[in-house]
């Protein structure tokens, strides 16, 4: 299985909330994923934040950790390349 694990970068556009970077991380770690880098900054529009995020995960792990992020109440939208 460790093949096919690679490289994701996870982007997650949401509302400055206090919590959500611990909501995010939980996700991460209940499924024992180590975050191999982590970048937070506004985003292009005034109130937004945009996380930056990348792992290491086979393509299935990284479409549920997407999902599973996406729930959050003040993520705006999540995905993964």
């Amino acid at each position: 299985m460790q093949e096919n694990k690679k490289l994701y970068t996870l982007t997650i556009f949401s509302e400055n909330t206090v919590g959500l970077l611990g909501q995010v991380t939980s996700v991460f770690i209940r499924r024992q994923l180590n975050i191999e880098t982590l970048s937070v900054s506004p985003s292009a529009i005034e109130g937004i934040h945009k996380f930056t995020i990348t792992v290491f995960a086979d393509e299935a792990m990284a479409r549920k950790l997407v999902l599973q992020i996406d729930k959050r109440v003040d993520v705006l939208k999540a995905y993964y390349n």
